[in-house]
């Protein structure tokens, strides 16, 4: 009677090799896991690497971040006060310049350093890095602005034009458009020298000037002035006096280098005396 349970040798040795086979196959995903998912790692990282790229170039372009990176300087500064040319030189773009001043301007307050993150764009490597420079003044909850005595409808005159806050503002001019006009004005001036270029803000006539003129007044040198040695070209592209003579400007500082007279630049201009008149008070040498 045939053996039904008994293997000839050639039957032993399929079993086995289909076994080892079979083993093989149930391990190769255990076997394949690792080197793919390190490979995949890999290519995920790489991914990341030119999405940051493609993220940072993006950022530049758009004036997130200064590009005049070779001359930043760092401060002690109250994000409260600090101009929009001192906001430059910190390094800050443009863009973030401006949010900082039209949040102040809106009767916004930074009263401790965190709070300068609510500024759209001010991300957390940039409070890091400016931090220890964030120095801002007591605030008190009972101390906000005070409105203008008003005596006959008329405003007493005490108000410095280049310290005047959003609520203060209003108060004379009374137009919320027109008050926040003056104060981003003022930002990018960097302060008024002379309560004639009130004038130069859209909307206000001869008529409303000689109206509120006779409130403000204009404390002496309490305007942002610039080293001429030290301008640069996003200074001059935001500055009203500056945007159209940046150019000359910049050649100048490529032909002569570092001056120690603004008037050499008068000179290199040639522009008219009304037009350097302008500027002047807003540069200094060296």
């Amino acid at each position: 009677m045939h053996n039904f349970f008994s293997f000839s040798k050639k039957e032993r040795l399929a079993v086995i090799s289909l076994i080892v086979i079979i083993t093989i196959i149930f391990m190769l995903p255990y076997l394949i896991k690792p080197w793919y998912n390190t490979n995949k790692q890999m290519r995920i990282d790489s991914s990341l690497l030119v999405l940051f790229d493609q993220k940072m170039e993006a950022k530049h372009k758009t004036g997130l971040f200064s590009d005049d990176t070779d001359r930043v300087a760092y401060f002690n500064f109250d994000p409260n006060t600090c101009s929009y040319n001192d906001f430059i030189k910190l390094g800050l773009s443009a863009i973030i310049a401006k949010r900082i001043l039209n949040y102040v301007a809106k009767g916004g307050r930074f009263k401790k350093p965190e709070d300068i993150k609510r500024i759209y764009g001010f991300q957390e490597s940039l409070f890091v890095a400016y931090q220890p420079y964030i120095k801002i003044k007591m605030f008190k909850e009972n101390s906000r602005e005070q409105t203008p005595i008003i005596h006959n409808d008329r405003v007493q005159k005490t108000i410095d034009v280049n310290h005047v806050g959003f609520k203060q503002l209003n108060a004379v001019v009374q137009a919320n458009m027109l008050a926040n006009r003056i104060l981003h004005y003022r930002d990018y001036l960097g302060g008024f020298y002379n309560l004639e270029q009130l004038k130069e803000v859209y909307g206000i006539t001869d008529e409303l000037y000689k109206k509120i003129t006779d409130n403000f007044m204009i404390a002496p040198n309490s305007w942002q002035v610039v080293s001429l040695n030290i301008i640069n070209d996003s200074i001059l592209t935001h500055h009203p006096y500056f945007r159209k003579l940046k150019k000359q400007i910049m050649r100048f500082k490529t032909d002569r280098g570092d001056c120690n007279n603004i008037e050499e630049l008068k000179d290199y201009l040639g522009c008219p005396d009304s037009v350097w008149e302008k500027i002047s008070h807003y540069l200094i040498a060296p």
